[in-house]
């Protein structure tokens, strides 16, 4: 992962360096962004994902174009994320365990995009990549236990399993118009979790989804 980061990253900034070469007035412009999608952790272990769970986010977002192929962003959402798992479980008569995260996290993110065809009548496509920071101020856990005759659920506080911030890396492949911008987005933390008491190995939120925003009519 860290070196598809810093081949991206690369990328952008030479993007950057090449959009200068054509000059253009910088233009700066805010955006409402809606995300939808599916939370999937990941067991770091051995590397496997969970089910899929629910993901949404609501935010806004500061653009800023210094170059006709580049464009900065940073913003803050609210970011709110479920993903499921099924534990085998070692204790006695418990035959496995359903486990489900539910986490409500403020996020501050900053980042860049690279057009690599810029339209002035259609949708021009961009890369993105991002650094993020979450303050998870909500994080709950529910386990549903299966017995050899019957079931039980018990609830459990992760908050203090999250050390904020909670850093992360994100990815889009979009398209940009006039007005709007639509984005396929993939994001990880970078730091583990773990749930206590119960037999899992360390822990790592992940989404993927689709991202929608809408940009102010005006430009200042």
């Amino acid at each position: 992962m860290k070196a598809s980061i810093l081949a991206i990253w690369i990328l952008l900034c030479c993007a950057s360096f090449y959009g200068q070469s054509a000059p253009v007035e910088a233009v700066s412009r805010l955006d409402i962004e809606v995300n939808q999608g599916f939370g999937m952790g990941i067991d770091t272990r051995p590397e496997n994902r969970w089910r899929y769970g629910l993901g949404t986010s609501i935010g806004v977002n500061y653009n800023y174009k210094p170059a006709r192929r580049f464009e900065i962003r940073g913003g803050i959402s609210e970011q709110v994320y479920y993903s499921k798992r099924l534990v085998y479980h070692p204790y006695p008569y418990v035959m496995e365990m359903d486990f489900g995260l539910t986490t409500i996290a403020t996020r501050f993110i900053a980042g860049g995009d690279w057009t690599m065809h810029v339209s002035e009548t259609r949708l021009s496509p961009y890369l993105g990549a991002a650094l993020y920071a979450d303050i998870v101020h909500y994080a709950r856990a529910r386990n549903w236990l299966y017995y050899l005759t019957e079931g039980e659920r018990e609830k459990m506080n992760l908050k203090d399993s999250f050390s904020n911030p909670v850093p992360g890396v994100q990815f889009g492949l979009g398209l940009r118009g006039k007005t709007t911008r639509i984005e396929l987005r993939y994001w990880e933390d970078i730091r583990t979790f773990k749930v206590p008491v119960n037999p899992v190995n360390r822990q790592r939120r992940s989404y993927i989804g689709i991202s929608a925003a809408s940009y102010f009519d005006k430009s200042f």
